[in-house]
């Protein structure tokens, strides 16, 4: 009955739209992975994942217009709380030998063919759809910056960009919990996932600026603010100076908090009237062009799950040195040198493409050579043009790179394996 029921549900339109409304409702209203609603969904749909439907399921949510729709973004969401629970459910370090020979023996076996068909068939759509589709729209968002192309003939708007995003992003997340399995993490190498991953960090780079004039405008703008607030605490605090002796000789004041009282304790003005006087202006709302979006985040998750995928793999390092359409070598490589530099749309990227540089040179002579080779060095313009079939990759070819001390410094630094499962980096301890 459980898998008639499953195949009910799919077959008919009416049941088709009823789910798909179930799943815009998670996304229209945030919902968190601790509320009721969003554990029933995961029910749902991990019984259409343990029935093989899950593949029917996100084909027949696909809708015209989008890339991919916010039903298959909401979809791709509840696998990854779905892969996340079974993962720490099966994870080695969860109990003791005694305990896991008990769940052995009551809990099925993972993964199963039904997940490995279904992320199959999603890599597949990674690569097929989502990859290409997502770097014709950056390669032209670069274009309208140069000035070659015009921002009228963008073909999509803002909320198309954010639906979008929303969608790639949940598949780097469902990628990124894939990677804490060894499993999945040798069956994403073998499907070469890296080689689209870095086809998106190139046209991110290539074609996305670290920072606007609007996103300087808008950090100066919070930094006045905040110069503003301390002068006004300051001079608050040197009008409050003069009774500072008379209160000096009487039992202090017992301070009473009262978040709801216009009035200070002093009988004075209302605090509302006030401080709307010392207030700074409000910051000025523009309108964003689709052609500006920044894709905030995209380039640190996907340097994340490059990380994931390349600890101690060397078949993901031999991906990350393989030469580009060009011929250069070190395409990868390359990739994540140009992640070692400040983002402003990308906080602490620099950190996390330092510490997957360092998990695709441990124990890699040619990688190292390669970033060797690459620091200071330039490439002329007829190689460039030569590797003009690379696409991004013959852009980021003629750069100078800074590779950062912290790479080629392999003595100074050792990976690990925290308490939550996440490899970190650490200094070695001298002996």
């Amino acid at each position: 009955m459980h898998t008639v029921r499953c195949h009910l549900l799919l077959a008919q339109d009416n049941g088709r739209n009823l789910l798909r409304e179930l799943l815009i409702f998670v996304a229209a209203w945030d919902l968190r992975e601790d509320e009721l609603y969003f554990k029933l969904m995961v029910k749902i749909m991990e019984s259409i994942l343990l029935n093989g439907l899950m593949p029917f399921a996100y084909r027949a949510f696909r809708e015209s217009k989008d890339i991919i729709s916010p039903a298959q973004a909401v979809v791709l969401k509840l696998l990854t709380s779905i892969f996340r629970q079974r993962q720490s459910a099966h994870s080695p370090r969860r109990a003791s030998q005694k305990d896991q020979a008990e769940d052995a023996n009551t809990e099925d076996p993972y993964p199963q063919r039904v997940d490995v068909q279904t992320v199959s068939f999603l890599l597949t759509e990674f690569r097929r759809t989502i990859i290409p589709q997502t770097c014709v729209l950056i390669f032209l968002q670069g274009k309208i910056r140069d000035g070659t192309v015009s921002p009228e003939d963008f073909p999509l708007n803002l909320w198309d960009m954010e639906r979008m995003y929303e969608g790639v992003y949940q598949y780097l997340e469902f990628f990124a919990i894939l990677t804490e399995h060894e499993g999945w993490k040798g069956m994403m190498a073998d499907w070469e996932v890296v080689s689209e991953l870095v086809s998106l960090l190139e046209e991110l780079d290539a074609a996305i600026p670290r920072s606007t004039p609007a996103s300087l405008a808008t950090q100066q703008q919070q930094r006045e603010l905040i110069q503003k607030q301390s002068e006004a605490l300051r001079s608050a605090a040197a009008k409050a100076a003069p009774d500072t002796p008379k209160a000096a000789t009487s039992a202090p004041p017992i301070a009473v908090e009262r978040p709801y009282d216009l009035r200070d304790s002093s009988g004075g003005a209302p605090v509302e009237a006030r401080s709307s006087a010392a207030a700074p202006p409000p910051l000025p709302h523009h309108e964003d062009e689709p052609s500006d979006f920044e894709w905030r985040n995209l380039k640190k998750l996907a340097v994340l799950v490059v990380s994931s995928l390349t600890w101690k793999s060397a078949r993901i390092q031999a991906q990350l040195g393989a030469p580009d359409g060009g011929g250069v070598p070190g395409r990868g490589l390359r990739a994540l040198l140009a992640c070692c530099a400040p983002d402003d749309f990308n906080p602490f990227i620099r950190e996390h493409g330092i510490m997957a540089l360092r998990f695709a040179l441990e124990g890699n002579e040619e990688g190292m050579a390669i970033v060797r080779n690459l620091v200071g060095e330039r490439v002329d313009a007829g190689e460039a043009a030569r590797s003009a079939e690379g696409g991004a990759g013959a852009a980021a070819a003629g750069k100078t790179f800074e590779v950062p001390r912290e790479v080629l410094d392999l003595r100074g630094y050792e990976t690990f394996v925290d308490a939550r499962g996440q490899v970190q980096l650490k200094r070695k301890e001298k002996k």
